[in-house]
């Protein structure tokens, strides 16, 4: 399992995403800063509910996703770069 961290402000500290190996899929476990990292995410991207399989279609779901979250839905695109800053 890959796991990588997510760069958004105000969503850093805690926040991971990845791919499940072997299962061909993304996932998205996503705290605000100010969460209890020991409490379920705020938002969790992953089977059965929601499929994944590319970054740009992550990007897409988490974005709306958030929305209720944040008080201006940002654009998918920088939810991507958010995502891949992540990356080593």
């Amino acid at each position: 399992m890959s796991i990588y961290s997510f760069e958004m402000p105000g969503w850093n500290d805690y926040s991971t995403w990845g791919e499940e190996e072997g299962a061909g899929h993304l996932y998205a476990q996503l705290y605000t800063n100010d969460d209890d990292p020991d409490s379920p995410p705020r938002v969790w991207i992953t089977p059965p509910s929601v499929v994944v399989r590319t970054v740009d279609e992550l990007a897409e779901v988490i974005s709306s996703a958030i929305r209720p979250h944040v008080a201006t839905q940002p654009p998918a695109f920088l939810v991507k770069e958010w995502l891949i800053d992540g990356r080593p």
